[in-house]
Protein backbone atom coordinates (compact mmCIF):
# COMPACT_ATOMS: atom_id res chain seq x y z
CA UNK A 1 0.00 0.00 0.00
CA UNK A 2 1.68 3.16 -0.85
CA UNK A 3 0.67 6.25 1.10
CA UNK A 4 0.44 9.90 -0.48
CA UNK A 5 1.14 12.42 2.17
CA UNK A 6 -0.10 15.84 1.70
CA UNK A 7 0.25 19.31 3.87
CA UNK A 8 -2.27 21.81 3.37
CA UNK A 9 -3.60 24.88 4.87
CA UNK A 10 -7.11 26.24 5.16
CA UNK A 11 -8.03 29.55 6.18
CA UNK A 12 -11.36 28.96 8.16
CA UNK A 13 -12.53 32.54 9.60
CA UNK A 14 -10.98 35.58 10.29
CA UNK A 15 -7.28 35.52 11.22
CA UNK A 16 -7.38 31.37 11.71
CA UNK A 17 -5.54 29.04 10.00
CA UNK A 18 -5.88 25.59 9.97
CA UNK A 19 -2.76 23.60 8.97
CA UNK A 20 -3.08 19.66 8.95
CA UNK A 21 -1.03 16.87 7.41
CA UNK A 22 -2.96 14.45 4.86
CA UNK A 23 -2.18 10.45 4.67
CA UNK A 24 -4.77 8.85 1.98
CA UNK A 25 -7.33 11.64 2.65
CA UNK A 26 -7.30 10.94 6.72
CA UNK A 27 -6.05 13.60 8.90
CA UNK A 28 -2.75 12.60 10.73
CA UNK A 29 -2.19 15.87 12.53
CA UNK A 30 -4.26 19.00 12.74
CA UNK A 31 -2.89 22.40 14.04
CA UNK A 32 -4.60 25.90 14.32
CA UNK A 33 -2.71 28.84 13.97
CA UNK A 34 -3.68 32.25 14.92
CA UNK A 35 -3.18 34.61 12.63
CA UNK A 36 -2.26 38.57 14.07
CA UNK A 37 -4.87 40.83 12.78
CA UNK A 38 -2.72 43.24 10.30
CA UNK A 39 -5.04 45.34 9.16
CA UNK A 40 -3.79 49.18 9.82
CA UNK A 41 -7.39 51.50 11.16
CA UNK A 42 -5.53 54.53 9.44
CA UNK A 43 -4.25 52.89 5.99
CA UNK A 44 -6.69 54.68 3.00
CA UNK A 45 -7.06 51.15 1.34
CA UNK A 46 -8.78 49.72 4.42
CA UNK A 47 -12.57 50.11 3.76
CA UNK A 48 -13.50 51.55 6.95
CA UNK A 49 -10.38 53.94 6.91
CA UNK A 50 -10.44 57.69 6.94
CA UNK A 51 -8.87 59.21 4.35
CA UNK A 52 -5.25 60.66 4.80
CA UNK A 53 -3.70 63.51 3.31
CA UNK A 54 -0.78 62.83 5.44
CA UNK A 55 1.41 60.68 3.14
CA UNK A 56 1.00 61.78 -0.22
CA UNK A 57 2.24 58.13 -1.40
CA UNK A 58 -0.83 56.60 -1.11
CA UNK A 59 -3.76 57.01 -3.29
CA UNK A 60 -7.83 56.90 -1.95
CA UNK A 61 -9.05 53.21 -3.13
CA UNK A 62 -11.24 53.81 -5.94
CA UNK A 63 -14.14 51.90 -6.63
CA UNK A 64 -14.48 49.80 -10.09
CA UNK A 65 -15.11 51.63 -13.11
CA UNK A 66 -18.55 50.86 -14.86
CA UNK A 67 -16.30 49.78 -17.74
CA UNK A 68 -15.39 46.53 -16.47
CA UNK A 69 -19.10 45.64 -16.60
CA UNK A 70 -19.73 47.78 -19.49
CA UNK A 71 -17.02 45.27 -21.51
CA UNK A 72 -18.31 42.19 -20.04
CA UNK A 73 -20.10 40.03 -22.53
CA UNK A 74 -22.59 38.38 -22.80
CA UNK A 75 -22.53 34.15 -22.98
CA UNK A 76 -23.76 34.21 -25.91
CA UNK A 77 -20.96 35.99 -28.28
CA UNK A 78 -18.38 34.55 -29.79
CA UNK A 79 -16.58 36.68 -30.98
CA UNK A 80 -16.25 40.37 -32.02
CA UNK A 81 -14.23 42.15 -35.44
CA UNK A 82 -13.57 45.83 -35.96
CA UNK A 83 -12.94 46.68 -39.11
CA UNK A 84 -11.23 50.15 -40.06
CA UNK A 85 -8.68 51.75 -41.99
CA UNK A 86 -5.56 52.42 -40.37
CA UNK A 87 -4.64 55.43 -41.78
CA UNK A 88 -8.23 57.48 -42.71
CA UNK A 89 -9.69 60.25 -40.66
CA UNK A 90 -12.81 58.33 -40.66
CA UNK A 91 -11.61 55.73 -38.83
CA UNK A 92 -9.91 58.07 -35.81
CA UNK A 93 -12.30 57.48 -33.24
CA UNK A 94 -12.64 53.91 -34.02
CA UNK A 95 -8.86 53.79 -33.35
CA UNK A 96 -8.87 56.12 -30.40
CA UNK A 97 -11.82 53.80 -29.12
CA UNK A 98 -9.16 50.32 -29.62
CA UNK A 99 -6.52 52.06 -27.95
CA UNK A 100 -8.25 53.04 -24.79
CA UNK A 101 -10.59 50.09 -24.23
CA UNK A 102 -9.44 46.99 -26.30
CA UNK A 103 -6.89 45.66 -22.66
CA UNK A 104 -9.64 46.12 -20.73
CA UNK A 105 -12.10 44.44 -23.05
CA UNK A 106 -9.67 41.11 -23.51
CA UNK A 107 -9.00 41.37 -19.39
CA UNK A 108 -12.44 40.65 -18.61
CA UNK A 109 -12.83 38.81 -21.66
CA UNK A 110 -9.97 36.14 -22.31
CA UNK A 111 -11.67 33.39 -23.94
CA UNK A 112 -13.82 35.35 -26.61
CA UNK A 113 -11.70 36.36 -29.94
CA UNK A 114 -11.87 40.05 -30.38
CA UNK A 115 -10.32 40.26 -33.91
CA UNK A 116 -9.22 43.79 -35.12
CA UNK A 117 -8.95 44.12 -39.32
CA UNK A 118 -7.18 47.23 -41.07
CA UNK A 119 -7.35 47.91 -44.87
CA UNK A 120 -6.83 50.82 -46.72
CA UNK A 121 -10.14 52.83 -47.36
CA UNK A 122 -12.16 50.59 -45.07
CA UNK A 123 -15.21 52.24 -43.41
CA UNK A 124 -15.22 51.79 -39.63
CA UNK A 125 -17.63 48.76 -39.07
CA UNK A 126 -18.21 46.31 -35.75
CA UNK A 127 -19.79 42.53 -36.60
CA UNK A 128 -20.74 40.41 -33.50
CA UNK A 129 -21.11 36.84 -34.08
CA UNK A 130 -23.40 34.92 -31.38
CA UNK A 131 -23.62 31.44 -30.99
CA UNK A 132 -25.27 29.41 -34.36
CA UNK A 133 -23.29 31.97 -36.46
CA UNK A 134 -25.53 34.68 -36.28
CA UNK A 135 -24.30 37.99 -36.76
CA UNK A 136 -24.90 41.72 -35.90
CA UNK A 137 -23.18 44.79 -37.26
CA UNK A 138 -23.10 48.09 -37.22
CA UNK A 139 -21.30 51.13 -38.43
CA UNK A 140 -19.27 53.52 -36.14
CA UNK A 141 -18.58 55.98 -39.35
CA UNK A 142 -19.29 59.32 -37.99
CA UNK A 143 -19.39 58.15 -34.46
CA UNK A 144 -17.31 59.76 -31.60
CA UNK A 145 -15.81 58.00 -29.24
CA UNK A 146 -19.11 57.92 -26.37
CA UNK A 147 -21.35 56.81 -29.18
CA UNK A 148 -19.14 53.83 -30.33
CA UNK A 149 -18.61 53.07 -26.89
CA UNK A 150 -22.58 53.18 -26.56
CA UNK A 151 -22.62 51.11 -29.86
CA UNK A 152 -20.03 48.23 -29.00
CA UNK A 153 -21.61 47.29 -25.03
CA UNK A 154 -24.86 47.09 -26.93
CA UNK A 155 -23.57 45.01 -29.26
CA UNK A 156 -21.48 42.77 -26.61
CA UNK A 157 -24.57 42.55 -23.86
CA UNK A 158 -27.26 41.59 -26.66
CA UNK A 159 -28.00 38.33 -28.09
CA UNK A 160 -28.99 37.36 -31.00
Amino acid sequence: MHLHKKSISTKVGPGILVHGTHLNDDISSTSILELPNQIDPNCPYHPTAAPSTDEPHHRQRQTPTTMSTKYAFGKALKEVRFLFCQTGEHSAATRSFLTRTYPTMKKHNPQTPILIREAAGTLPKIYARYEFGVEKSQSLEGLSDKQIEETVSGLVKGSA
